[in-house]
């Protein structure tokens, strides 16, 4: 269902599952784990780049109404 709004919900999935690693991974006094939170901030730098090459190869492999108006990785944010 989440194909619908977006091309790469894998990619946002991973973007997760570091934010949620970042937030069990939180020393005692802390709210998040900032090493973790670090790699957090690379991944969703790097996916995103990547997620764009991905819209803009699909658009002209498979047409801009093919591809609609999707969200390139997070729906209502990029």
């Amino acid at each position: 269902m989440y194909f619908q709004h977006t091309l790469t919900p894998h990619y946002a999935a991973e973007c997760l599952i570091y934010f949620a690693l970042a937030l069990l991974a939180a020393p005692s006094g802390y709210w998040i784990n900032r090493t973790v939170f670090a790699g957090l901030l690379f991944v969703v730098v790097n996916l995103g780049i990547t997620a764009k090459g991905t819209k803009e190869s699909y658009v002209a492999r498979f047409g801009r109404n093919a591809v609609g108006d999707k969200a390139c990785m997070i729906p209502g944010v990029w």
